[in-house]
């Protein structure tokens, strides 16, 4: 009698390829799941190779606050001003919300934001970073007013 596993095996190969599809391993899983309290500051996780669904911002003793990716808006905006940079995020759900990241050396954080990859950012609790090292001051989150576009939905 032929067995089976060989013929998915086979099938699967034929649809797929010779490539098979594992389990992410245990470090890669482990670049997703959020800082633990205890471990020390880092202002964000470290980009991940494939998109992420979910933006987590760490906000000390307030907890987490989530936004999906998918409803990241394409208005966002860096600045650099004499305290140091300025990250403005927009995600479209039911409401609108605007996401204001303040810090240092917060531009490849820009640019990963962009490429869904960094499942989360957390604010520190004190400003003890040195000169060169990413930190995020602030994480400002407030519901934003759409003006009415008079277009009706049906």
């Amino acid at each position: 009698m032929p067995d089976n596993n060989d013929n998915h095996s086979k099938l699967r190969s034929s649809l797929f390829g010779a490539k098979s599809v594992t389990a992410p391993s245990d470090e890669e899983l482990s670049d997703f799941e959020l800082p633990v309290a205890s471990a020390p500051y880092q202002a964000f996780a470290r980009p991940a190779n494939r998109p992420v669904y979910t933006l987590h911002c760490g906000l000390g003793k307030d907890g987490f606050r989530s936004f999906q990716y998918v409803h990241y808006d394409s208005d966002s905006s860096f600045k650099t001003l004499p305290s140091g940079h300025v990250i403005t995020l927009r995600f479209a759900g039911t409401q609108v919300m605007q996401v204001t990241i303040k810090g240092r050396n917060l531009w490849r954080l820009y640019d990963y934001l962009h490429q869904h990859s960094i499942p989360w950012i957390m604010r520190a609790d004190r400003d003890l970073a040195e000169e060169q090292e990413a930190i995020i001051t602030a994480i400002e989150i407030a519901a934003v007013e759409v003006p009415e576009t008079g277009i009706a939905v049906e």
